[in-house]
Parts: C-alpha cells; sequence; structure tokens
C-alpha cells in the first residue's frame, strides 16, 4: 500500500463548505486514502479513493483519525471522534445483494459512525466541490477474507493551529445506535444533514445508523404465527448485548475480537442474529443448515433464504463449516446423526450393525484406529459416508462461544439469578421480571482487562461444577476441577479487598476460586468414595492462606473431622490441636462454634481414641455449652410410611381424612400442617420465605434507597439487590437506619401504623423482584400481611428481623418449616417438622433457641412410622 499524505487543512472551500465552517466552528480536513482496491475495516468502515471530510476535536485524536483510515488502529483503546461529511457515490457489485439502494444519510458523530463495507467497485478522480466521485470500477475481490488488508503503519502530520475543540459529553462510542433519518448533530442542531448518494448494498456488518436490513436478499426475521416468542427472545439478547456496546467502561474490559463480535452482532440481518442467538443457546454441535432453519422456525421462502444466511454467517466468521477437514470432528459428528443414517454407514461400509446407536458408534471408532482402505485411511471413508448425511453444516465457532460468554458475563454480572442465557429468559420473559427502582452508579467493578478475564474463568468454572454436581455428581471431576483450583490459588497473585468498596471483593478470581475449591471439598471429602487426603491438603492450605474469611469455621469443622474418620491412621491428637486453634479464632461465628462443640464432644467423649488431658481440658474450657434438642418442645405424629422404592425421593406418609374417608398422599411438612390444622391453626409450609418477605416489607427503603451514600452499591439496572447484601458490610453500611427502623418496629410504631407500614410496602414493591424474589409469590394477599404481623406481634417480630438483618448470609436459612397461626386467639407458633431418620441441624438448632428464648412459640414435629413410632435419639456429630 503506498504511503498516504499527510491530514492537512483543506485551503480552497466550496460555498456549501464554507457555509457547513462556519456553522460547525470546526476546520475541515482532507484525507485521501490512495490504494487501489477496498477494503474494509472494523468500525467505522471506509473505503480508499475517497475524500473524506473530517471534524477532529483534539489534537490528540489524530492518531484515532489516521488508525481509522488506514485500519492500522489498536482498538483496545479505539474511540472514535470522527465526523464524515462528506457525499460521495460507489458502486458495489457485491453478489450477496442484489438489491439497490439509492440514496442513505450518514451522520457521524464518535459513536454515530458510517459503515460503507464490501466495496467491490470504486470509482477515482474524486470532486470534492460537487461531493462526488467518479473512477472506473476496480476488480471484484474472490473471497471475504481476501478484503482483510495486513496492518501497516503509517504517519500523518497535521498543524495543531488548523484544529478547534468539540464540546464533550453528548455522545460517546456507547450511546445507543438509531437509524439516520432521526440523526442531528448535538453540538450544533442547525448543521444541515448531509447525504450519501450511493449505488450499493449495505453490507450486514454496515452501521445500524443506516436502515439497511430490509436491502440485504437475506429478507427480514419474521417469526411464524404462534412463534412470538421467537421475537421476545431475539430483542432480549439483543437489548442485553446493546447494553454493554453503550457501555465504554464495560466494553473496555473486551478484547479486541470481542469488540469486534459486539459491533458485528449488533448489525446483523435479524435472521443472522436469531440463527446465533439459537446455536448460542442451544447444544454446541454441528446442524445441517436446512435441518437447523426447521428446527429453530426461521420463516424462509425457499432454500436460497438458507444459505444465505449460512453464507452470511461464514463470511462473518460465528460459524465454522469445514468439519470434513478435521477427522477429530468424528465421533461428535456421529452423535448428531440419527440411528437409521448410523446404520445406513455401517451397512455401505458392509459392518456389521448392533442393536443401539451408540454400540455402532463405538464400532465405527474403533475400526478408525485400525482399518486401512485401497482408497486411504478408514477415518476418510468415514468422513465421505458422514459428509453424505450431514451436507452442508455449521456450529457456533469456539471463539464466538467465549466471546459471547464473556459478553453475558460482562452484562449480567451483578445479578446472580443469570446463570447463563436460558435463566436470563426465564427470569425476563417468562416470569416477566420486575426490577426494583434505584438510582444507578457509575463505578467501574473491575479496574483492568485481566481482572474481569480472570473473574469470568473463575465464574464459568463454578456453573461447571454445579452443573456436575446437580447432574451426576461425578467425584473424578469434581476431584479434577479441585485439584486445577488448588493449583491456580497458589499460583494467584493476592487480592486485598479495597479499602472504599470491600463488598466488591466478590468480584474477583480468587473470592470465586475459594469458593470452588471449598465446595469440592465437602463434595469428594470421604474416604468410601472420595479423596480425604487432597480435601485434607486443600482445607489447610485454604486455613493457612486465608485466614480472615468468614468460613474458616467451616474449614476447622470439616478438616478435624478428616482428622477423626477418613484419614489413615486416625490421628486425635492432631485434631484436638485443631479444635483448640478453632475455637480461638472462631469465636465471632455462632454457627461455627457450635458445630465446633458438636465435634469436641464426640472427641472427649471417644473410648477408642483418648485426647491428652491438657487438650482435653483446653477444650472443655473454650467450648461453648451445648444446645441440646430436648431443650426445644416435641410433638409426635404417626403415620403410615410408603414404601421407599427411589431412594434419592423424600419420604411419603399415607394420611386418611375422617371426615370422608379420603385418602391422600403427602409429604413429611404436609401431614404435620393438616394436623394443626385439626387443631385449630391455619398456616404455610413456608421456612423461610415468610420471614425474608416481612424482611424486605419492613427495610425495603432502606435497602434500595439508603438514606446516606453508599458506594458501589447499584452500578446495574438488573440488579435485585445491592452489591453488599450477603456481605459482612450489609448491615455497618446501614446501621443507624437498621436500627432506627427495629425501635420504630418495636415500641415507637403502634401495631396498626406496623401493620399499615408493611401493607404500604407490600402495595407497591410486592410485585418487583427483591433478592428474595417478589414478595407476592410468597405473600400473595395483603391480608396474610396483617394478619402474620398481628399474631407475631411487634416485639417479637423486631427481634426477628434484627437477628437477620445483622447476619443475613448466616441466618436466611434454618427457620423453622411451619409458620402457624390464629387470629381469633391472636396466637401463632413455629414448628420444624422431621421424620424419625432426621435430625436437626446446627443452624435450625439455633433458630428455635433463639425464638424461644425471645417469647415464641417453638416446637419440633416428629413424623413417625406407625408401625415403628418411637422418640428419636439425640442428634450426634453430622458426618
Amino acid at each position: 500500500m503506498p504511503k498516504k499524505k499527510g491530514l492537512k487543512s483543506k485551503l480552497n472551500l466550496s460555498q456549501s463548505e464554507k457555509n457547513f465552517r462556519q456553522l460547525s466552528i470546526m476546520e475541515c480536513f482532507n484525507k485521501k486514502c490512495k490504494s487501489k482496491q477496498a477494503f474494509k475495516f472494523k468500525s467505522p468502515t471506509l473505503v480508499s479513493n475517497v475524500s473524506y471530510e473530517i471534524n477532529t476535536e483534539t489534537e490528540e485524536s489524530l492518531n484515532d483519525l489516521d488508525n481509522t483510515i488506514s485500519y492500522d488502529c489498536n482498538l483496545s483503546n479505539y474511540e472514535s471522534k470522527i465526523k464524515i461529511i462528506s457525499v460521495l457515490k460507489i458502486n458495489n457489485n457485491d453478489s450477496r445483494y442484489d438489491k439497490t439502494v439509492e440514496e442513505c444519510t450518514i451522520q457521524t458523530s464518535k459513536e454515530l459512525q458510517s459503515s460503507i463495507s464490501d466495496i467491490e467497485q470504486i470509482k477515482n478522480n474524486c470532486n470534492n466541490t460537487q461531493n462526488k466521485m467518479q473512477g472506473n470500477p476496480l476488480k471484484v475481490l474472490p473471497k471475504c477474507q481476501d478484503n482483510k488488508r495486513q496492518y501497516q503503519k503509517e504517519n500523518v502530520t497535521l498543524s495543531p493551529k488548523k484544529l478547534k475543540a468539540v464540546p464533550k459529553g453528548n455522545a460517546t462510542l456507547g450511546d445507543d445506535i438509531s437509524y439516520a433519518n432521526s440523526l442531528k448533530p448535538k453540538e450544533h442542531q442547525d448543521v444541515q444533514q448531509l447525504k450519501v448518494v450511493c449505488k450499493t448494498n449495505a453490507s450486514p456488518v454496515s452501521s445500524r445508523d443506516i436502515k439497511t436490513r430490509s436491502e440485504s436478499n437475506i429478507k427480514p426475521f419474521k417469526a411464524k404465527e404462534g412463534k412470538q416468542l421467537q421475537d421476545k427472545q431475539l430483542k432480549t439478547f439483543v437489548e442485553l448485548i446493546n447494553s454493554i456496546y453503550k457501555s465504554v467502561d464495560l466494553r473496555n474490559l473486551l478484547s479486541i475480537d470481542e469488540c469486534k463480535v459486539l459491533r458485528i452482532f449488533l448489525r446483523l440481518d435479524e435472521k443472522c442474529q436469531y440463527s446465533i442467538l439459537k446455536l448460542y443457546t442451544w447444544k454446541k454441535k454441528w446442524y445441517n443448515i436446512f435441518t437447523f432453519c426447521k428446527k429453530a422456525n426461521i420463516e424462509i421462502e425457499d432454500d436460497k433464504d438458507v444459505t444465505d444466511i449460512f453464507q452470511s454467517l461464514a463470511c462473518d466468521g460465528f460459524v465454522d463449516t469445514d468439519y470434513y477437514t478435521n477427522y477429530y470432528n468424528i465421533p461428535s459428528l456421529l452423535e448428531t446423526l440419527n440411528k437409521n443414517d448410523i446404520e445406513d454407514i455401517m451397512t455401505n461400509l458392509k459392518i456389521k450393525r448392533c442393536k443401539s446407536k451408540n454400540e455402532n458408534i463405538d464400532k465405527l471408532i474403533a475400526r478408525m484406529e485400525t482399518q486401512q482402505t485401497l482408497y486411504g485411511t478408514f477415518k476418510e471413508v468415514v468422513m465421505s459416508e458422514i459428509k453424505k448425511h450431514i451436507g452442508f453444516s455449521f456450529k457456533l465457532s469456539n471463539e464466538k462461544i467465549t466471546a459471547f460468554n464473556n459478553i453475558y458475563t460482562l452484562a449480567t454480572f451483578t445479578n446472580p439469578v443469570f446463570r447463563n442465557i436460558q435463566d436470563y429468559f426465564n427470569h425476563v420473559i417468562y416470569k416477566g421480571m420486575v426490577y426494583p427502582y434505584t438510582s444507578i452508579e457509575n463505578v467501574q467493578i473491575f479496574s483492568r482487562r485481566a481482572q474481569f478475564e480472570n473473574y469470568a474463568e473463575a465464574l464459568r468454572i463454578y456453573n461447571r461444577l454445579d452443573e456436575i454436581k446437580s447432574v451426576r455428581g461425578d467425584k473424578i471431576e469434581i476431584w479434577d476441577i479441585g485439584r486445577n483450583i488448588y493449583d491456580k490459588l497458589k499460583n494467584l497473585e493476592r487480592e486485598e479487598p479495597e479499602k472504599t468498596t470491600p463488598h466488591l471483593y466478590k468480584y474477583r478470581a480468587e473470592y470465586v476460586y475459594v469458593k470452588i475449591l471449598t465446595e469440592c471439598s465437602e463434595s469428594i471429602f470421604t474416604k468410601t468414595n472420595g479423596f480425604p487426603e487432597y480435601v485434607a491438603t486443600w482445607l489447610d492450605f485454604l486455613i493457612k492462606t486465608f485466614p480472615n474469611y468468614k468460613i474458616v469455621g467451616k474449614w476447622y469443622s470439616r478438616l478435624i473431622w478428616l482428622y477423626m474418620s477418613h484419614l489413615e491412621p486416625i490421628d486425635y491428637e492432631k485434631a484436638s490441636q485443631l479444635m483448640i486453634e478453632a475455637l480461638t479464632k472462631c469465636k465471632d461465628d455462632e454457627i461455627s462454634l457450635h458445630d465446633l462443640a458438636n465435634l469436641a464432644k464426640k472427641m472427649k467423649d471417644s473410648k477408642k481414641y483418648k485426647i491428652k488431658q491438657i487438650y482435653h481440658d483446653q477444650v472443655a474450657f473454650m467450648m461453648p455449652r451445648l444446645i441440646k434438642e430436648s431443650d426445644i418442645p416435641t410433638e409426635h405424629i404417626n403415620a403410615l410410611t410408603l414404601p421407599n422404592i427411589n431412594k434419592a425421593k423424600r419420604k411419603m406418609f399415607v394420611v386418611k381424612d375422617l371426615s370422608n374417608d379420603d385418602i391422600t398422599i403427602k409429604n413429611v411438612e404436609d401431614v404435620a400442617l393438616s394436623y394443626y390444622e385439626q387443631n385449630g391453626y391455619q398456616g404455610f409450609h413456608c421456612e423461610k420465605s415468610l420471614i425474608h418477605a416481612l424482611f424486605m416489607l419492613f427495610f425495603w427503603d432502606i435497602i434500595y434507597s439508603p438514606p446516606r451514600n453508599i458506594p458501589a452499591i447499584f452500578v446495574s439496572s438488573i440488579q435485585t439487590g445491592p452489591l453488599d447484601i450477603f456481605t459482612e458490610y450489609f448491615y455497618d453500611n446501614r446501621k443507624r437506619s437498621f436500627e432506627e427502623r427495629l425501635l420504630q418496629i418495636e415500641s415507637k410504631w403502634t401495631l396498626k401504623e406496623t401493620v399499615e407500614f408493611a401493607r404500604n410496602n407490600y402495595q407497591e414493591h410486592s410485585h418487583e423482584w427483591s433478592v428474595f424474589g417478589p414478595v407476592i409469590n410468597i405473600v400473595p394477599e395483603k391480608k396474610i400481611v396483617d394478619d402474620v404481623v398481628t399474631v407475631i406481634g411487634q416485639t417479637l417480630l423486631s427481634k426477628i428481623l434484627e437477628r437477620l438483618v445483622k447476619n443475613l448470609k448466616q441466618f436466611r436459612s434454618g427457620m423453622p418449616d411451619l409458620f402457624l397461626y390464629n387470629v381469633e386467639e391472636q396466637k401463632c407458633k413455629f414448628v420444624e417438622v422431621k421424620s424419625s431418620t432426621d435430625r436437626l441441624a446446627t443452624n435450625q438448632l439455633l433458630w428455635l433457641k433463639y425464638l424461644q428464648s425471645n417469647g415464641a412459640d417453638v416446637a419440633v414435629c416428629w413424623v413417625n412410622n406407625s408401625n415403628k413410632a418411637k422418640k428419636p435419639q439425640e442428634n450426634p456429630a453430622k458426618d
């Protein structure tokens, strides 16, 4: 490419140009590109041999200006500062577009950029006075990839005297994209809009500032009748992607290639966008292009529409199409074929068929490793057969999957409900999620690209672990994840929480890795089917490396139990030393302290393994007084138990209605609820949800409109709660407001005022999605709010909310299963329900004791098999 001339002031201006110059109060400059072929850039896209009149904001923007036109830009720091004001006339004979755009408007300022791409023919001898371009057409480039040009550094010179600054703050690279015919320059509203007269089709990756979609021969997206959900999904997904495009801070956290994916996707035809969405959300495999369009319910008029989508996505690099070039694809390709296709391949290759598809696939793969043919390797023959059955196929490229994963994470990381795109659709489209109204603060959660990249990787590993645990709980896979995370943590540079925003530490890779390693340890610690030696090493590392973590007590409890039960040889002396260390460090962690106390009792009482007297005495002196189950009132119900055919399912009971002899099958909580209803109570099997609803109704304003400025708690419009909600900083950040509200509930308000306050918040916010979901999903009627607040009473209610708000993360679980009440008698009851084989967890026991100590009527209801009714034993230490 010849060296380009430097950018310089244009001296011979036409009258119209002089007028524009006066209106815009900016100097106009001319940039000429001398290359002999058209070439395509990222954004904006400009063409060669075209004169562009460009307004620059600052002298520092000259490099950006030159890079934009020469395609020699560093896109990681790229932000356009140009305004194209020239009128040009060009032709495009791209075979993909057979319709002609006669006229379109280009108006660009920073984000509002022109994009004229895929130009195969242009004309020379640009005449700037008339703003037209004439010349001989160039040779058509044969392939899309040939349009790519090598980066070449070229210098641009310009006298800074000719530049005048443009006021900032009106438009940014992330501003929303809109059509050009509705655009006017924000700096100078009286500047006349100029037009580009062209005989060309707009590229599928051209700017959405120009109306281009209807000009492509890929017809506009139109969902089939009854498939309006497609439109909603696509619109929702595009809005999500566009939210990143509009934010300069977030977009700067993406790589160059990810930014390119972002821009090109937003400019694609809707059918192409929807195809990408389906390829991203569906199983990642090869799809025949015609089968795919049919399965995706994309409305097409003829097969040419399908091939247009296929060619467009392939040209823009979103999909892989050359499955036949890599023999490693054979197993996955065989999986995509149906049983009949596999059997047909077996018959053609004269291989004896097996009964199942998987057996046939295994047989083919085994043959590929050894058998040779006269026409090449057996792999080539199998691939040839696959190609006959699979035809033209594509799948989303791995690079694009990674890019969309990072973009999605960046758009949704502030809302933990949105673990993946299916969760996002489920809540936003199907459940109609309504976000609470809050004031959004512009805060950068991640200070650099590497910080976000590490967090995104950690989050994907955590989601993978969660998937393994929920589906099959493969111990080997969990061990492999834990081993890799342990290595990462050992080599990871430590990050300390920031002083002003310590709650943002949970968005660091280190925090997520610690969480992953903890969950891996909990899943595979037993000696029967786990890896206790590895878990002991991991826990010891966590305790020593992160001694100030709030879950350090949990690590100690598990490590002590390993030495007492699962490691060989059993070492009670080591366990007792760890116990003394743990009791010293965990004084402020109530749940961990009582878990340790249960282990300490088992350690001291062991007859087989004796610990030294000094350890015994130190442990006895330091451990808290145990809470016994016998301290909580108990009630017993006998019911006939159904045979537990599937051991994974909960125990079910047969209940007979004495009034009409109807027989029903109920779980243990419903059996207890029926029993109490017969004894004058009404109530709910609500566990923690009812208290959560009351928590939101009484603290809504403090949580979503805090009276003082708390930095970096609401940074995104899709949040359902502040970013510090389940951290130890949540209460401290609002301590004065919470204390005042608890005092109001307890004594300053009358009962009528307390009920009215809850009713008003229910009326205004019950449909909004809080951190515990919509209140209306928990409490469907306002009358229930009135009744519940009335029967609990102000004093007890304030104590319950106080315990919850001071340590929301720890005590949001463990509340009793049933809430029972009688409005006429003004009484209520909290009941934990257990079958004869169940045991009370530590947090459940602590909640019952706390409620009892504050005057609540509590009970543990044991539902026993009527044939084997007996009182359960004391709660032993849990394994």
